[in-house]
This record gives C-alpha cells, sequence and structure tokens, in this order.
C-alpha cells in the first residue's frame, strides 16, 4: 500500500470487519505484467470522488494494476456510464469497479461486459444488477440510525423535522431515509390521509400513548442532486413550516444547499442539520454552528477494497456479497480528533 495512507487504512479498518480481514492477509504480490487494466467509475467530479480515487490508485499501484479512473462532466449522467462501461470492455479491463447513477439503467451494458468475462464491483451505490460480484458501501441502516440518534438527543419531544434528499429512486437515499424512519416514533404531517402516511409513521391516538418522543415529519423534498435547487426547497420548507427544528440531508450537495438556505435566512442556532458526505464547506458549516453533525463515509476504503476484491475475483477467490465500510459521525466535539481528520482529509497521512 502506498506508504502515505496506511495510516488512513489501518484506522479506517476499525470501521469495517471487512477491511481488517483484507489487512490479516496482508498485502499480495503485485502482477508479472503489471499493467492489467482495471477501470473504477463513478458520479461526478467533486473532494469525495477524489478521495475515492486515492484508495483505487493506492490498491492498484500496490497490486501492479493500471487505473483507469471515469467520472462524468454531469452529475449522476447514466448515459455517460454506459459509454464508459463500453470503453471499459473495448479497453480490455480485467474488472468494472462503479458506483452506479441509477438501480437498473445500467444494466443492458453491463450485461454485456459480464458476457465479456469481466466481473462488476459495486461500490458507494447499490443497484439491482444480479450479476454484480459485491456492493462495497457504508450501511445504509447504520447511517439512518446515527442520524435517528441524534435526532433523539436534539429534539424535544413534539419538534418537527423534515427531509431534503437527492434522489427519489436511489436505494442509497431511501435506505438512509427508511432507515432514519424507522428509529424514530412521528406523525407523518406531510399527508392529510392517515392510511397513506408512511409506514413508520403513528396516529395522533397512537402518539399520545406511546412511551418514546413523538416527532412531527414535515415530509421529503428532492434537490436532483444540485445545491441550489435544495436550498431553494429548504427555504421553502422553512417558510411553510416555521416550527421546524431540524433537517436531515441525505448526501453532499443536498446538505450544502439547506446549510446555504438556513444561513441566508438567519436561522443559524434555531434549524440545525444532520448532513452527510463532509468536504471543506460542510466541516465550516459545524464549526459555525449550523451543521450540528454530518455522516462521514469511507470513500477511500471504498476505491481501495473495490480493487482489492476485484483481485480476489480474477484470482477465483469468494467473496462475500456486501462489505461495510463504514461511517463516523462528525460533530463540533469531535471535528479536531486526529483520526477524524485523517479521515476527512487522507493527504494527511502522507
Amino acid at each position: 500500500m502506498n506508504r502515505k495512507h496506511k495510516r488512513l487504512f489501518a484506522r479506517a479498518a476499525a470501521f469495517s470487519m471487512a477491511a481488517a480481514m483484507i489487512l490479516a492477509t496482508g498485502c499480495s504480490n503485485s502482477k508479472d505484467d503489471g499493467q492489467e487494466l482495471v477501470t473504477v467509475i463513478v458520479k461526478s467530479h467533486d473532494q469525495y470522488w477524489e478521495t475515492l480515487r486515492l484508495g483505487a490508485e493506492d490498491a492498484c499501484e500496490e497490486m501492479g494494476y493500471k487505473l483507469s479512473f471515469l467520472q462524468p462532466e454531469n452529475e449522476n449522467d447514466a448515459k455517460q456510464q454506459v459509454r464508459y462501461i463500453e470503453q471499459a470492455v473495448s479497453d480490455g479491463s480485467k474488472a468494472i469497479i462503479i458506483a452506479p447513477t441509477s438501480p437498473t439503467s445500467l444494466n443492458s451494458s453491463l450485461e454485456s461486459a459480464t458476457a465479456e468475462g469481466i466481473p462488476i464491483i459495486s461500490i458507494d451505490t447499490d443497484m439491482e444488477y444480479t450479476a454484480k460480484e459485491t456492493l462495497i458501501s457504508t450501511d445504509q441502516d447504520s447511517a439512518g440510525a446515527i442520524a435517528a440518534r441524534a435526532i433523539l438527543k436534539a429534539l424535544p419531544t413534539g419538534s418537527s423535522f423534515a427531509i431534503v434528499s437527492y434522489n427519489r429512486d436511489s436505494l442509497t437515499a431511501t435506505g438512509r431515509i427508511d432507515s432514519l424512519l424507522q428509529n424514530l416514533t412521528f406523525i407523518d404531517k406531510s399527508v392529510d390521509d392517515p392510511e397513506k402516511a408512511n409506514e413508520y409513521s403513528v396516529t395522533e391516538d397512537e402518539a399520545s400513548k406511546a412511551t418514546t418522543p413523538v416527532y412531527k415529519f414535515v415530509g421529503t423534498r428532492y434537490s436532483d442532486n444540485n445545491r441550489k435547487i435544495a436550498e431553494t426547497a429548504a427555504s421553502k420548507l422553512l417558510d411553510e413550516n416555521p416550527d421546524i427544528k431540524i433537517i436531515f440531508c441525505t448526501n453532499q450537495s443536498s446538505t450544502l444547499g439547506v446549510c446555504d438556505a438556513i444561513k441566508n435566512k438567519g436561522l443559524a442556532g434555531r434549524v440545525s442539520v444532520i448532513g452527510f458526505d463532509p468536504n471543506d464547506e460542510e466541516v465550516q458549516y459545524v464549526r459555525d454552528g449550523i451543521l450540528m453533525g454530518t455522516i462521514a463515509q469511507n470513500p477511500y476504503n471504498m476505491g481501495y477494497l473495490g480493487v482489492r476484491y476485484a483481485d480476489k475475483v480474477l484470482a477465483g477467490e469468494d467473496i462475500p456479497p456486501r462489505i461495510d465500510t463504514g461511517v463516523c459521525y462528525v460533530t463540533k466535539d469531535n471535528l479536531e480528533n486526529s483520526d477524524v481528520q485523517l479521515l476527512l482529509n487522507p493527504a494527511l497521512g502522507q
């Protein structure tokens, strides 16, 4: 492993039993030819994906692969990902490691790759492609539960909360939301008909008998992974529901847009945010007190383990169908912790 990132991987491995198992096996020798191609396809250009690239680069350097790292210019461009898959097949890639933009829209092109004997590994985001070898990502149930515990700790009974998400169809986003709601007792105020309320919600009568804190769920808004749309959606939510105390966001763009809205409306200290995927701007919002906490995934491990497990498949080894890379809940209290800083800034490991 590249020496500058050994400390990051060693510490991050504490988040993941799978990662610990990898470390226990030691580092394998480089390929004899040293130039077999591995393709990693992600969703866009930002700090999160650049960290994932570092992990993939380190694994490829360690194991003797050549890396093709492909990023659509437009956020979540499924058509571009299809072209990248076709390119990987044409280039003779030995494995495709992909963060899919859609649960199903890539299936036809992935089937073509599988037909050529190319193993497919999903990272960061799940997809409905049964021939994939494994999913390497955050456990969304754990991530949503962390957000629910933060709400339970911060909000008094009867408070209102809302969600701003980035995509209605993303299995990652829906997993985080479902887990959050499963771990709370709430009245769903986003629908008028109780029979159409969220399956996890309670009625007014049930709420009066509840033994756990009961909150009011205003509803979910979607931003199409666009920071400005998230800001507009949050601003409208807050205008229509001035009693909202906290907003849960399911990714970086929605988090930053909601924080922008709260800052611009002068609501810091009155409305808080629980976010996802911290970058430098999110960290500043944590310091400013607008972002109560943000859930840091481990993109470095996703990239690194993606290549390592692709190598295992190519060697004919069985691998688990699901690999959890862990999360860390970052708050003002632990932000300066050296391990948290290393997770947020992998370059610190050099």
